[in-house]
């Protein structure tokens, strides 16, 4: 539609020639394919959380890129994470590609798993 070389289908912007907001998304998570190191990431995530969200624990549970968190009544969340912070990989794609077990399934990914993921992915 915008004649900017990528399929409407892929492109995050179809409407918009711009350069800096056409590139190729095929699983539509905000993450331009070239730089996702996670292709096939669902928002929000199918299995993660399996029973609660806790505190201090992330999963994307809602439609936008930025990772949620279970709160205390009135406590604002301790970090905020992003698919681009993790490269394009939701807390359970996480959790498969470090062998973590049931805990982070049943209640989200704990700071310590993001920042061991944020870290590696950006070295």
């Amino acid at each position: 539609m915008d004649a900017d070389g990528i399929c409407d289908l892929d492109d995050v912007c179809p409407e918009d020639p711009d350069p800096a907001c056409a590139c190729a998304d095929k699983d539509r998570d905000y993450i331009c394919d070239q730089d996702d190191f996670c292709k096939f990431t669902v928002i929000p995530e199918v299995s993660v959380p399996a029973i609660s969200l806790w505190y201090n624990r992330y999963a994307l549970v809602d439609g936008d890129p930025v990772f949620d968190t279970g709160g205390l009544k009135g406590q604002p969340a301790p970090r905020i994470y992003t698919l681009e912070d993790t490269r394009g990989c939701s807390c359970e794609q996480i959790i498969q590609a470090l062998g973590l077990g049931q805990g982070m399934i049943d209640h989200g990914c704990s700071i310590s798993t993001m920042e061991y993921w944020i870290f590696h992915m950006n070295k």
